[in-house]
């Protein structure tokens, strides 16, 4: 068996994400993978989860040639703008893209549709899970979350980054509206910051947990090129998710749980109204219903990204050798 390596800026996935475990769980299918770049050696493979600068410096320290090394490029243009097809094509012999189709995708990030239980009490209104961050390239959707903060009533803000800021000017005025930035952790995930409007501290185990908390959730992807996991996450903590992100690329019975939005603050407050007239109990009963669907399982596994990449990465490294 053919020894690789998954390296590049997002290997372990983020604290939210699920796309390095995803997609290393795939590969190992079809190779030994090895435990650090360090291992490496002329003959093996390295796979990219979005490219690292430091990484290729690395990878030509070592003598690992461009042929033996594959991108798969997830994140878009606004968090990687680095990544390009002329970068690509300099520093690997294999690329796939993901996060920067030339229409919004259509396949899905595989889940475990582990479900949550319905919580009728839900603690907070509305929760927002995202991490603090700053981008100039046009498309972006991180300045929406920015606008969400000033605009959305009870907002419980979960995410990473927000203690030393990154826009300094949310930073304030997260202060001056009495906001506590508490340190908190996910188990075996790292560290993360959440906002309340008191100082209570908590910890807790999962994302599915934080999520379940809130009736309803605010799902902004980074850019509208494509769809992740978050909308998916939502529904299995029965927490009713205001979606900005790539049109039309959510199977039918999913669409019909999802309130969508257009990337600007306006209509996502306007989302926001049109969820209060949900009888919540019955959508979630719809959600159970449509995430035990056998059907809408096999179409997820059809679709799913990390399936149909692994395989092309093992014929890609077949034909290498």
């Amino acid at each position: 068996m053919k020894k690789l390596f998954v390296g590049g800026h997002n290997p372990s996935g983020t604290i939210f994400g699920s796309s390095g475990p995803g997609i290393k769980a795939c590969l190992a299918e079809h190779f030994e993978l090895l435990e650090s770049i360090e291992d490496l050696s002329p003959d093996d493979f390295y796979v990219a989860l979005d490219a690292s600068k430091s990484e290729i410096r690395a990878l030509e320290r070592k003598q690992i040639p461009a042929s033996h090394r594959a991108l798969i490029a997830f994140e878009p243009e606004v968090v990687l703008p680095w990544q390009t097809k002329d970068f690509a094509e300099r520093n690997f012999s294999f690329s796939r893209w993901v996060g920067r189709p030339k229409s919004p995708t259509s396949e899905y990030w595989p889940q475990i549709f582990e479900m949550g239980e319905v919580d009728p009490s839900n603690e907070v209104d509305c929760t927002m899970m995202t991490s603090n961050k700053l981008s100039f390239v046009k498309g972006e959707l991180y300045s929406l979350r920015r606008d969400a903060i000033r605009n959305v009533p009870g907002l419980r803000l979960v995410g990473s980054g927000w203690r030393t800021s990154v826009t300094g000017r949310t930073l304030a005025y997260l202060r001056s509206a009495g906001f506590h930035i508490a340190q908190g952790r996910f188990l075996e995930a790292g560290n993360f910051d959440y906002l309340t409007m008191s100082a209570d501290s908590e910890f807790v185990e999962s994302k599915q947990q934080w999520l379940s908390k809130s009736r309803v959730s605010l799902v902004f992807e980074n850019s509208c090129e494509y769809s992740s996991e978050k909308a998916f996450d939502c529904l299995r903590a029965f927490s009713i998710p205001v979606y900005v992100g790539a049109a039309n690329s959510m199977p039918a019975s999913i669409e019909d749980l999802i309130f969508r939005a257009r990337p600007n603050i306006n209509s996502v407050l306007a989302a926001l109204e049109l969820v209060k007239t949900v009888n919540y109990e019955q959508w979630s009963e719809r959600v159970a219903y449509a995430l035990s669907n056998e059907e809408l399982r096999s179409t997820i596994e059809e679709r799913s990204v990390f399936s149909r990449l692994s395989r092309g990465v093992a014929d890609w490294a077949h034909s290498s050798s």
